[in-house]
């Protein structure tokens, strides 16, 4: 986690934060900010973070002027991809998420990748994705 805390430093021209003073056997009072969690919540194969490290490198290196490169898949996995297409997702607008926000990245991620949704009414059963308003 701390090569990409340092490649996204580089790429949004910030100062990297410093893991130096954290004691990872004390009980966080954020569990959303432990250093070795990806986006605050999110265990990570080893497969996984090396996919996310190599698109942390090709933004960066897009940044400092290299020639575009071919778009790729996150994952050449089998078994990480969705299965079943159009992925399903639920708005839950009791969580005072902005459902027009919602609308539009789905609409920007279908018109940017292959990769088309269908809106459900209810949570979906089994795989989906849940928009809500909060941390997770």
């Amino acid at each position: 986690m701390q090569r990409l805390n340092r490649l996204q430093s580089k790429i949004m021209g910030v100062r990297p934060t410093s893991n130096d003073q954290i004691n990872f056997d004390a009980e966080p009072a954020r569990p959303d900010l432990l250093p070795y969690l990806f986006e605050g919540d999110i265990v990570l194969t080893d497969n996984q973070m090396d996919s996310v490290l190599r698109n942390a490198e090709d933004q960066l290196w897009a940044k400092q002027g290299g020639q575009p490169r071919p778009r790729r898949s996150m994952t050449s996995s089998l078994y990480a991809r969705w299965t079943a297409l159009p992925i399903p997702y639920y708005i839950n607008t009791g969580s005072g998420v902005s459902e027009p926000a919602v609308l539009a990245g789905v609409a920007r991620w279908e018109a940017d990748t292959c990769i088309k949704f269908t809106r459900q009414n209810n949570r979906p059963n089994g795989n989906g994705i849940e928009f809500f308003l909060g941390s997770g």
